[in-house]
């Protein structure tokens, strides 16, 4: 090799080196997310209170007896398993999210995992002093809690995996006035409100998938006006309502909903609070008030009604004007499979416009000719 061309190679290598040393900074690798191991006889919420931004919470099998509050950013908090870490009621709740807190959200009650940075004023709305955002809560067994298992208010980037939300007088999984969630692969069964609910969200941007959500008295998941997500592969059965969709009326809508093959079966669990509305029983997917849903390639069979119900069959259409909401309008019902529903297995109350009945593989339907 000449010296001309070392010369020239040296210098290459030079200008690297200095090219490197420059950006080093840029392009260092992120440090490693802290993990605290919680054993049982500890506490959770000290773990939890202790943590900075980006800590794995990893909590050993056990039962434990509290009630926790997550008002900070970038918490995982994963127990070993349902049914192997599990979160009772204490005999003395901590005061917040709950009974004794002077801000806790109205209806009292204690909420199993609240995960909320929010001032509840008694008789006014909400302040959500700010946005939790990173938080997940996987592998628990959260039951028996006089209000909600897991409540997530105001909050942004939010996941539950392979939670077990059982036997709670509430709801067992809800987001409130919150974004960019995702609910897989959940057991929500026995709960006193829906299995799993989406509420006030008008850009909730949700994917609830994989979760088995039973014999709750109201539905198996609930979306309340709140808009855009997809509800993938679910197994609803033995509720009151499977999936509900519904516009009040409250400005967030119900719309921009995907509900793609899942599974709502025999929901002949009968719903009737007159605070809450008329009752509902025997309804498989119901969309009231709703628009702009697409609902392709799902199972209906077996909704049958064991009591007084506003309506009832396995996909229903229904306007929510009456109520304070809207009519149903541009919905797309294409592909389903629904038989031995009544009083029809598809229902449609023509109030609403735009709406498509497309290749469903049922026996009856109100008007006829909705059926393939």
């Amino acid at each position: 090799m000449g010296r001309k061309s070392r010369r020239i190679r040296g210098s290459m290598l030079l200008v690297f080196s200095l090219i490197c040393a420059l950006l080093s900074p840029t392009f260092a690798l992120p440090a490693a997310a802290a993990t605290v191991v919680v054993q049982p006889g500890e506490s959770i919420q000290a773990a939890i209170d202790a943590a900075p931004s980006g800590t794995i919470i990893v909590v050993q099998p056990g039962t434990y007896q509290e009630n926790l509050l997550i008002a900070k950013d970038g918490i995982s908090l994963r127990g070993s398993g349902a049914g192997r870490t599990i979160l009772e009621p204490p005999a003395t709740p901590n005061p917040f999210c709950g009974v004794g807190d002077p801000n806790s959200p109205p209806g009292g009650g204690v909420i199993g995992i609240c995960i909320t940075d929010a001032n509840f004023a008694t008789g006014g709305e909400p302040t959500i002093n700010h946005t939790v955002m990173d938080v997940s809560i996987s592998g628990f067994t959260v039951r028996n809690f006089s209000a909600d298992g897991i409540v997530f208010f105001g909050t942004k980037d939010i996941s539950t995996r392979q939670v077990e939300a059982a036997n709670n007088a509430g709801y067992g999984i809800a987001a409130f006035v919150s974004s960019h969630e995702r609910h897989t692969g959940n057991w929500t069964y026995g709960n006193h409100e829906a299995g799993i609910y989406v509420g006030d969200s008008p850009e909730a941007e949700a994917f609830v998938s994989g979760n088995t959500s039973y014999d709750n008295v109201g539905s198996g998941i609930f979306l309340r006006d709140a808009s855009n997500g997809h509800v993938f592969g679910n197994n609803v059965y033995g509720n009151c309502i499977g999936i509900w969709i519904l516009n009040t009326g409250g400005g967030s809508g119900a719309t921009n909903w995907m509900l793609t093959g899942n599974t709502a079966n025999a929901n002949d669990m009968v719903c009737a609070d007159e605070e809450e509305g008329p009752p509902l029983s025997g309804l498989g997917i119901f969309i009231a008030g709703g628009s702009d849903n697409v609902v392709i390639a799902n199972t209906t069979d077996d909704n049958v009604p064991q009591g007084d119900t506003l309506a009832s069959g396995g996909i229903v259409l229904f306007s929510t004007a009456d109520f304070g909401g809207d009519t149903a309008d541009n919905n797309r019902i294409i592909a389903n499979r629904a038989h031995g529903n009544e009083p029809v297995d598809l229902f449609w109350d023509q109030m609403g416009k735009g709406n498509i009945f497309l290749a469903n593989r049922c026996a009856t339907s109100d008007p006829a000719g909705l059926c393939r």
